[in-house]
């Protein structure tokens, strides 16, 4: 009735930021090779039992059941081999006699396409008792440089909670997994 328009009201407040609901995540380490320049980072709280200039290594056992596991990333020149030419070449010379269980399809390091298999065998650590494994082997090559992801770990059944067709201890299918996609080729940026 005043014959002027009233200006419209003023936006609701934005909501206030979300806070942190539970304690920081472990700041992640960088493993670089010197050798051949690709890096791999970790979680902190999961330090590598051995390093060189070409390769790191995870190993001891697990807390459960003291059933030993390893993870290793290790680099070395492809000399014209394929992915899967190293992966297994790399079963053979490792775990010779085991079985293939399947091949990942997509597999990859990093953001590089590559090769993997799954295989299953029967060992005798240090002489001791038969224990039944998993075992992944991983390659994946840019530029003439091979770098390898191999885990190994007691054989883990399914216990419908959550399904590995690896069926790898679930530490050992996690730490692989995370380490093998944060993988950067010398002159990549990292993730």
């Amino acid at each position: 009735t005043c014959g002027v328009s009233c200006p419209p009201p003023p936006p609701p407040a934005p909501p206030a930021p979300l806070k942190p609901s539970g304690p920081a995540l472990p700041a992640t380490q960088l493993y670089t090779s010197s050798a051949l320049g690709y890096s791999v980072s970790y979680p902190g709280n999961d330090t590598p039992s051995s390093n060189d200039a070409q390769s790191v290594t995870w190993s001891g056992t697990i807390n459960s059941d003291n059933t030993p596991f390893i993870i290793q990333v290790k680099g070395e020149a492809a000399n014209g081999r394929t992915a899967q030419q190293i992966v297994q070449s790399l079963q053979q010379s490792q775990l010779n006699g085991a079985t293939l269980v399947f091949t990942i399809s997509g597999a990859g390091l990093g953001y590089t396409d590559g090769y993997a298999n799954i295989y299953d065998a029967t060992i005798s650590p240090q002489g001791g008792q038969q224990l039944h494994v998993r075992a992944l082997f991983e390659a994946a090559i840019r530029d003439g440089t091979a770098v390898e992801l191999v885990a190994e770990s007691a054989f883990a059944p399914d216990k419908n909670e959550h399904p590995s067709p690896a069926q790898l201890q679930p530490f050992v299918e996690f730490l692989a997994d995370t380490v093998g996609n944060t993988l950067t080729w010398k002159g990549e940026t990292p993730f």
